[in-house]
């Protein structure tokens, strides 16, 4: 009888423990699904803190779409073919803008193809070369890529040619001679694959009379800088067979030059990085105290002008650019100032929209911060009793001061926003509608176009969902202000803000 009551109590409490594990389950479960249904209705049914939501999403969408577009746009206008009286109207400085298209298209596809990416073979040598005051001053003067090997081989003989400079180049000739089907073709039409040509040239082989340039002269000094092989490669790629190459003559290549095959300053290799390479050849940053320098503090200051235009060997190319350095005494106090320093070249494309975009992309990053800061903290000042705001603590008042200032800082540079979009869309379509000439490069970038309406759309849609929450919402108490009246064209702007928001 004993045994039979304990086994009837066991399983009286194994049942009732059971409804109750089922009791706490169903109400996890209930508070699990009002939670989720408020969550809902914060989202879609129309209230104040979730337009702040809404409008910080949009905001963030457009900065993000800036952020991925901006690097692509700027990539396209690096495209942009410019020559002759339109290199005066570039930022910076190209030393190939104005010289032929078979030289300055030789450079581009080098550069792009092997040269502007630190994982590339020819990043180093690129880098070391336009840092090299010797090397640019030759570049300068040059006037072809054959001609460059020879002026190179000419100093060589009195000031030592920095090595990357020497591999740089010689590539250079490579593609233009042989190794690049833009630039010579075996006597056919020549292909644009790197759009270094113009429409109307995309066709033409720019550099198909460059090998009537290696006479003897330029066979030797391309033979001292390049290697002895370099030339009788690409005897294989030419539509005329050149006198050096029925020469059986073996010898160096140019892939695998040695530290003693030409005058050089500094192999690549031991370079660590270009800034590095540039204050070793200079002798700036990195360099010791000079002669000037004096650690006493009555020595004056040294004298320092303003940094002149990036100077490289084309558009959106790495470079150069200097300013005037002055000691006016004996001694000066300090380290002498870096004269010199690495710079990358802006676009030389007729379109200002990329300095506009950047502006706006940090505009957006900005607004979408500080709507997604507004939308918990109004949702928590909506959701507490008026008796809870009696006594109101200094959190409380921080968060009431961010509510009531955040949204009119929103709200101008909402109308900010709304003139650079205007200014996107003036320079991007009016000028193929009237055939003007000013920011003529606007519409031909896709990307560009693309992005200006979507731009636009996401604001429009930003001004439709604040006159939704302004007509179905109830105005937070906390961002209440009495309307004055007011003269008349301030009457206009208060109605021009009404229109963007609904807390005012």
């Amino acid at each position: 009888k004993d045994a039979g009551t304990l086994s009837f109590t066991k399983l009286w409490v194994e049942m009732h423990s059971s409804k109750g594990a089922k009791s706490s389950i169903l109400r996890s479960a209930t508070g699990l699904l009002r939670t989720a249904g408020r969550a809902v209705r914060f989202i879609l049914v129309p209230n104040t803190a979730g337009y702040f939501l809404w409008a910080g999403l949009s905001y963030l969408t457009a900065s993000i779409l800036l952020h991925i577009s901006i690097p692509v746009i700027h990539d396209e206008f690096c495209t942009v073919v410019y020559t002759g009286s339109k290199c005066q109207e570039c930022r910076d400085h190209s030393f190939l803008c104005e010289d032929n298209e078979c030289y300055r298209s030789a450079v581009n596809i080098t550069w792009r193809k092997e040269a502007n990416d630190p994982s590339k073979q020819y990043f180093e040598a690129l880098n070391g070369a336009v840092l090299n005051k010797d090397c640019t001053d030759i570049i300068k003067q040059a006037i072809s890529p054959v001609d460059a090997i020879v002026q190179m081989d000419r100093a060589s003989s009195s000031t030592p040619v920095n090595k990357d400079s020497q591999t740089f180049h010689c590539r250079v000739l490579q593609n233009a001679l042989y190794l690049n089907s833009d630039m010579q073709n075996k006597g056919e039409n020549c292909t644009n694959t790197w759009g270094t040509k113009s429409s109307d040239t995309a066709l033409s082989c720019p550099c198909s009379s460059l090998l009537e340039e290696v006479n003897s002269k330029a066979e030797t000094a391309i033979k001292n800088i390049c290697g002895e092989r370099m030339l009788t490669t690409g005897c294989s790629y030419f539509a005329t067979t050149p006198s050096f190459c029925n020469s059986s003559s073996g010898g160096r290549r140019l892939d695998f030059v040695q530290e003693d095959e030409a005058p050089c300053q500094t192999p690549s290799s031991l370079l660590p990085d270009f800034r590095s390479v540039f204050a070793q050849q200079v002798g700036l940053s990195d360099a010791p105290a000079r002669s000037l320098q004096s650690t006493s503090s009555t020595a004056p200051a040294w004298t320092v002008g303003q940094w002149s235009n990036c100077q490289c060997y084309d558009q959106c190319m790495p470079g150069v650019r200097t300013r005037v350095v002055n000691c006016g005494a004996t001694e000066c106090r300090g380290t002498q100032p870096a004269s010199q320093e690495a710079c990358t070249c802006y676009h030389c494309a007729d379109c200002d929209a990329q300095d506009v975009m950047i502006v706006l992309m940090f505009t957006q990053y900005t607004q979408a911060g500080i709507a997604l800061l507004l939308c918990p903290l109004i949702g928590y000042f909506g959701s507490l009793p008026e008796e809870s705001l009696i006594k109101i603590g200094i959190l409380k008042k921080l968060a009431g001061f961010f509510c009531k200032i955040f949204p009119a800082v929103e709200i101008l540079a909402d109308f900010a926003v709304l003139l650079m979009l205007t200014w996107l869309l003036i320079v991007v379509f009016l000028p193929p509608l009237f055939n003007l000439e000013w920011m003529e490069d606007c519409f031909e970038q896709p990307v560009l176009r693309a992005s200006s309406l979507i731009l636009i759309a996401c604001w429009l849609a930003r001004l439709a969902l604040g006159h939704c929450a302004k007509r179905y919402t109830r105005m937070a108490p906390q961002l209440y202000s009495p309307k004055r009246r007011l003269p008349a064209p301030l009457r206009q702007i208060r109605a021009m803000i009404n229109c963007l928001a609904p807390y005012y």
